[in-house]
């Protein structure tokens, strides 16, 4: 398969799989009192990838001063607070507050509850394969994204 074609079928794929999920998780989130970002960053600071508003901007794939913009409303609403590292003050934690963990509870439950009926009738070893293909997608992302860096400090 040439470069061109493994992209364009790469980029249409993700395409799919983002639109799938974004549609079938949204009337959930539509149900609660915060948007799918939100949602996504009190979740990625309940599992430990986000820490800070620089982790946050990181994980989001956004800049640094919309992730504080974000950061401040969800502070504002209750759901996540900051704290100053002991070690060095210079850096802010960010932490879920309980508010914070119930939204996101109900959220999950919800879609997990969705999820359910589909998911019990798969095959073990189907499954297996979508992880197993999600994880060689991401593993080729790295080399890509890997080479791509390579290639900008070859170019000084």
């Amino acid at each position: 398969m040439e470069a061109s074609e493994f992209r364009e079928h790469m980029w249409m794929m993700v395409h799919a799989i983002s639109c799938g999920v974004s549609s079938f998780v949204e009337p959930f989130i539509d149900e609660s009192e915060i948007t799918r970002l939100q949602m996504m960053v009190l979740d990625g600071i309940k599992c430990g990838k986000i820490t800070t508003v620089k982790t946050m901007s990181e994980f989001l794939c956004i800049n640094q001063g919309n992730a504080s913009t974000l950061c401040k409303k969800l502070e504002m609403e209750g759901y996540l607070k900051r704290q100053r590292s002991k070690d060095d003050q210079r850096v802010v934690n960010l932490l879920i507050t309980e508010k914070g963990r119930e939204v996101l509870f109900r959220i999950e439950k919800k879609i997990e509850e969705a999820m359910m009926p589909v998911l019990e009738e798969m095959e073990e070893e189907s499954m297996q394969i979508i992880r197993d293909g999600f994880k060689e997608c991401m593993d080729l992302v790295l080399k890509l994204n890997q080479s791509r860096l390579d290639m900008e400090v070859k170019k000084g």
